[in-house]
């Protein structure tokens, strides 16, 4: 049985079934496929943005909670240095224990006032002792070297009179009591 010879139209028949075929693939297959990897492709873009999101959040809040962590120890830090209001009869007995360590006699110890600030509230204190320099100059550098801060200023110093040690003083300052505000 010989092969017939494929005619002309036979040729253009072909071409042009294949032409559909292929067409039709296209629209019907590829298109719509080409379609969903690119809806695909937004989708997972728009995953991947937000989970950076997520994970720029999650950063910055452990970044926060460190800082809150941090800030928190200075916070208890200040707490040791700066009475609460309730503690100041403990101060005044620190300081009137240091004058007894240091010889040093406190005549009178009486309040001046007060200066709120946002944070803190100064407590003024005036202060009248007696001892000699040296005896002063220790009890002044104990406060100072205290745990608490204490401000000591206008300091005034006269002569009281003498004793068989040294000379006696009579001085008189102010103290700055620093007392933490609860916020």
């Amino acid at each position: 049985m010989a092969k017939k010879p494929i005619t002309k139209q036979q040729k253009v028949i072909f071409i042009i079934l294949g032409v559909v075929v292929l067409y039709l693939i296209y629209s019907k297959v590829w298109l719509p496929f080409t379609q969903n990897i690119k809806q695909v492709e937004k989708e997972l873009n728009d995953v991947e943005k937000k989970l950076k999101e997520v994970n720029d959040f999650i950063l910055r809040r452990k970044e926060f909670e460190v800082k809150k962590m941090w800030y928190e120890d200075i916070l208890n830090e200040m707490r040791k240095c700066l009475p609460h209001s309730v503690e100041i009869p403990v101060v005044l007995r620190k300081i009137t224990e240091l004058a007894s360590r240091t010889n040093v006699n406190i005549v009178s110890i009486s309040p001046s006032g007060a200066v709120e600030s946002e944070y803190l509230k100064e407590l003024l204190y005036t202060v009248h002792i007696e001892g000699t320099y040296h005896t002063l100059a220790m009890f002044l550098t104990e406060v100072g070297n205290s745990d608490r801060i204490i401000n000591v200023y206008d300091l005034q110093i006269s002569p009281s009179g003498a004793i068989s040690e040294g000379k006696v003083i009579s001085s008189s300052f102010m103290f700055k009591i620093y007392v933490f505000k609860e916020i």
